[in-house]
């Protein structure tokens, strides 16, 4: 899976709440969230097409490959039965469901965040900022976030009308853990193309928080509807930040179907 070059901001658009507790972890504690992909709001997510080649036979190179590479739970029984499983269509459609959930369980097992473009997409503002409602954080990846022994980067979401394809053998025998959640995790229906979306992914991490350099976070944008209350609130969180943070508020265009930027004073 290609990453290609970040923009130089990307957005991440957040609802409306009855208190600023998950605003002020990002502007103040440098904290984002990363969910894992059974809290996602589409059920077409994680849902890769893995298949066995039709016909194919296995040497015995191939099946110890496979053992090493399967959890050990499923060693012993790949090299017991996996010959005879190849040979039987009722029984290699077995063994193909409990490597299909042992491969999915395996991407599950990876926390996301997700991005956009632009800070100026009225859809995106109607469905995950509470009706122009929330906000929108712009942040730059020049300087990785880190996780771990791993760099945290924006990998570009890939629309497209059929569930990815993932050959179950190479998978497993041949090609990086991590190539494998990228072509799970990276595509979406073509529906959803206008998102212009990227992620992050934090293979083998629970859903929880991800701290980022505070140099990281560069902007705040005000939904066009947000109450003033909330405006207020956050932005007595900008004036305690430690380093400055452009602000905006986000207006509809008089004359045309679209967002402008007005820039507030912190």
């Amino acid at each position: 899976m290609t990453r290609g070059p970040v923009p130089q901001l990307l957005y991440s658009y957040r609802p409306q709440r009855t208190d600023v507790k998950r605003e002020a972890e990002i502007i103040l504690e440098n904290k984002m969230w990363f969910s894992t992909p059974e809290y996602f709001n589409d059920p077409f997510e994680l849902r890769p097409h893995l298949h066995l080649p039709q016909g194919y036979q296995p040497d015995e190179l191939v099946l110890k490959a496979l053992a090493r590479r399967l959890p050990w739970g499923l060693r012993g029984y790949i090299t017991r039965k996996i010959k005879h499983q190849f040979q039987d269509p009722s029984a290699r459609e077995a063994l193909q469901t409990r490597l299909r959930m042992e491969v999915l369980q395996n991407i599950s097992q990876t926390s996301i965040a997700c991005f956009a473009e632009s800070d100026l997409q009225i859809r995106m503002w109607s469905y995950y900022a509470s009706s122009h409602k929330g906000v929108c954080f712009g942040f730059n990846f020049d300087k990785p976030w880190t996780c771990g022994k791993i760099q945290i980067q924006p990998e570009k979401v890939v629309y497209q009308r059929d569930y990815p394809a993932i050959e179950m053998l190479a998978v497993l025998d041949k090609h990086p853990d991590s190539n494998v959640r990228a072509k799970a995790l990276l595509a979406k229906a073509e529906e959803w193309s206008g998102e212009r979306e990227w992620r992050c992914l934090r293979p083998y991490a629970p859903s929880g928080h991800q701290t980022f350099p505070i140099e990281s976070l560069r902007k705040l944008v005000f939904g066009a509807r947000i109450e003033r209350d909330h405006r207020e609130a956050l932005l007595n969180l900008v004036k305690r930040r430690s380093i400055p943070l452009e602000v905006f508020q986000a207006i509809v265009a008089p004359d045309r179907f679209e967002l402008t930027l007005e820039r507030v004073d912190a």
